[in-house]
């Protein structure tokens, strides 16, 4: 069984992942739902099927509504990388993860930001116990 949260009309597209040297970018089919902007991304959370999400959430295979984009941005500034930007695309939204960040390396970093710096779990794969805030 396969489960889509995209609106129908967005059936057999993919969500696309690309990954350059300085950026890695996440486009997904659907627009953001309302009332959700660029500017609110933050603050302001809309599922875009609420009933799968709460079948999920039950299940505890979903996180509480409305911490992905918080978790992204702290745990990108913690790691003093430029902010990901959210872009609204009509059919589809774009999120813009820098890889490296105009602020200055943390004693131990790469300046270069390499991964010799990175969270130990990226150094060394193993499962983040962090990851299930």
């Amino acid at each position: 069984m396969r489960l889509r949260t995209e609106p129908y009309e967005d059936v057999g597209r993919s969500i696309r992942v690309e990954a350059y040297p300085e950026r890695v970018e996440v486009t997904s089919p659907g627009g953001m739902p309302e009332p959700v902007t660029e500017q609110n991304i933050r603050d302001t959370q809309s599922a875009r099927n609420a009933t799968v999400l709460g079948v999920l959430r039950r299940l505890r295979l979903a996180e509480d509504i409305g911490r992905g984009v918080d978790v992204i941005q702290d745990e990108m500034a913690e790691a003093l990388l430029d902010p990901p930007r959210f872009e609204e695309l009509g059919h589809s939204v774009r999120v813009i993860l820098p890889i490296r960040g105009d602020k200055p390396a943390r004693a131990g970093m790469d300046p270069g930001g390499g991964t010799s710096g990175a969270h130990p779990c990226i150094r060394s794969g193993a499962a983040c116990p962090r990851s299930s805030r």
